[in-house]
């Protein structure tokens, strides 16, 4: 539905029982705990009745663990032939709120040995996507503890791959490969239901391997970051790259490390993207561009690229890391091809507002697409003065559409354009639910003098979403069929681009690496997103003054005076 945010949680009490057992304990043992947090007068059909309901019909699910514990304490009881169980505890499994709060650690029973009440005690809060016939049914992928420990089916394999390396830990290894299902469940088969997690499966495997100890809620605590690997031999990251953060230690983003459930789709409205390009992780795409207003042979197939300039934006957020050439920011990010534009470069308002229509209608949930690259000014909606008559009109119709993609989690980022003027009179990078983007040189010292920019004068809410990012000659992908730019033929594939349809892809990769990473939470609006990177920006700014440029907040300069650019980006994960 559009507009409609899939992010949002509908939770009712029954729902949040306790069923992930975190203890390897016999066949017998795991009946007798199922048993005894069953809902009074409930079956073992019913149970997972509700499971299903709750997996169907949201794509957040709390699990309150120390209900299960309760039951799992009378459980314990009962085998020993202990009496009963302690008041606590009793309370705790009679009254769901009462579990739910204070310590972390309720009164057990004495029968119940120490190691018991160390694994079971949990709350995950588990995120999922829609899957199945529909996308009716859906398969949970992550949960997140309290205190930021985060499980999932990346940092199982991860650990998967390190014990089954030797002869003594094969029947671990077979312990994690099984866990990971029992854990997840699968599309339409909740977690849960299955047998229990290996017990010293700890906080210390789940989020290592992954994002590190944070919380994943942007709110500054912990650490998260993405898994790294060295850039292969071969494959370089360019200075401007480098100049926000990318690859300064010889190190980039290494997605093979995150599970698929939890990687990003960044979507190019242009002129889409070449999908032979072996750099460039192209998993689908939607054309607009029609047989009447095509130029050239398959001119309507988004994986064909004759103006190139989709598939230039595209290499800067996300080129593989494959030894070949440049690398981008987010190496092999999945990439979605929304073609607007003809093999020359031309296209409708329509057509743009379509695609970013069918983001919120469609491409949020059946491919995860979080952000959306406008590397564009829409014409003749571009460069409107707020004085004309007609621009508020303007700025409702194309402001209104941005502003229910945030809300749908999803940001759009833009670039300011390229005329040097004030971005007010530029669609939609005046939108305030969108990041717009300046330009800088190559050498992030100035901005570009063509470079769009708001003015200093503006208030602070306006200027929230404004970012600066390279935008001179960076390197970066084109068509394979356009040979080489500098004549040299290991350069076929690469293009120098130039302007504020370079910077922008700058801030959507740091976007995506943000949400990949957890530091920016799955629940994200687009603007929270915003918010994410207009912090960590400002604290690079604060912290190390030398990262900044001439022109930027923190540094002012006569030759850009009445001129606000931004704070750089910066690639913190």
């Amino acid at each position: 539905m559009v507009g409609a945010n899939p992010a949002s949680v509908s939770r009712s009490r029954p729902q949040l029982v306790a069923l992930l057992l975190l203890l390897l304990i016999n066949v017998d043992s795991i009946k007798q705990v199922l048993a005894a947090g069953r809902p009074s007068g409930s079956n073992e059909a019913g149970l997972r009745g509700i499971f299903e309901a709750t997996a169907s019909s949201s794509s957040q699910l709390v699990l309150h663990h120390r209900a299960v514990l309760s039951a799992a304490a009378a459980a314990q009881a009962q085998l020993q032939q202990q009496p009963s169980k302690t008041a606590a505890a009793a309370a705790a499994a009679d009254d769901p709120d009462d579990a739910d709060a204070g310590s972390d650690v309720p009164d057990l029973p004495a029968a119940v040995p120490a190691a018991v009440a160390c694994e079971l005690i949990r709350l995950l809060d588990y995120s999922g996507k829609p899957c199945g016939p529909g996308s009716k049914f859906t398969q949970w992928f992550q949960g997140t503890s309290r205190s930021g420990c985060r499980i999932n089916a990346a940092s199982l394999a991860a650990v998967l791959r390190v014990t089954s390396s030797t002869p003594q830990t094969a029947a671990r290894a077979l312990e994690l490969a099984k866990a990971s299902s029992d854990v997840f469940g699968s599309c339409g088969v909740p977690p849960a239901l299955a047998v229990a997690v290996p017990q010293n499966l700890s906080c210390s495997f789940a989020a290592g391997p992954l994002v590190g100890s944070g919380n994943g809620s942007g709110s500054g605590s912990g650490s998260p970051e993405m898994p790294k690997t060295a850039v292969k031999a071969g494959g370089q990251v360019a200075a401007p790259l480098q100049r926000i953060g990318v690859g300064v230690d010889g190190q980039v983003a290494d997605l093979s490390r995150i599970a698929d459930e939890q990687q990003v789709t960044v979507a190019v409205v242009d002129s889409g993207i070449d999908r032979t390009h072996p750099d460039l992780n192209v998993v689908g795409g939607k054309s607009w561009v029609t047989p009447a207003s095509a130029l050239f042979p398959n001119d309507t197939d988004w994986g064909v690229d004759y103006y190139a300039h989709g598939t230039q934006v595209a290499g800067i957020i996300a080129a593989r890391n494959n030894g070949a050439r440049f690398v981008g920011i987010s190496p092999g990010a999945p990439l979605f091809a929304l073609k607007v534009f003809n093999g020359n470069g031309k296209g409708s308002w329509s057509s743009i507002f379509q695609a970013i229509e069918w983001v919120i209608a469609e491409g949020r949930q059946q491919y995860n697409i979080r952000v959306v690259n406008l590397s564009l000014e829409i014409s003749p909606l571009g460069n409107i003065d707020p004085n004309e008559p007609g621009y508020n009109e303007v700025y409702t119709m194309a402001c209104g559409l941005v502003a229910r993609a945030d809300a749908a989690g999803v940001l759009v980022v833009v670039s300011a354009a390229n005329n040097g003027i004030s971005l007010r009179t530029s669609f939609p990078a005046v939108c305030q639910s969108t990041a717009a983007v300046t330009a800088l040189n190559y050498d992030v010292s100035k901005p570009l003098d063509s470079s769009n920019y708001l003015e200093a004068a503006a208030n602070d809410t306006e200027k929230a979403h404004i970012f600066a990012a390279p935008g001179s000659n960076i390197p970066t992908t084109q068509p394979m069929d356009y040979g080489s730019q500098t004549d040299d033929p290991n350069d076929i594939g690469t293009y120098y681009i130039s302007g504020t349809s370079a910077a922008a892809p700058f801030v959507a990769g740091v976007a995506a690496n943000c949400l990949m990473s957890g530091a920016c939470a799955p629940s994200s609006s687009g603007s929270d997103i915003i918010s994410k990177l207009q912090e960590v920006a400002r604290e690079r700014a604060v912290q190390q003054p030398a990262s900044g440029f001439s022109g930027d907040p923190m540094t002012l300069n006569a030759d850009f005076a009445g001129r606000y650019y931004g704070y750089l980006v910066w690639s913190k994960w």
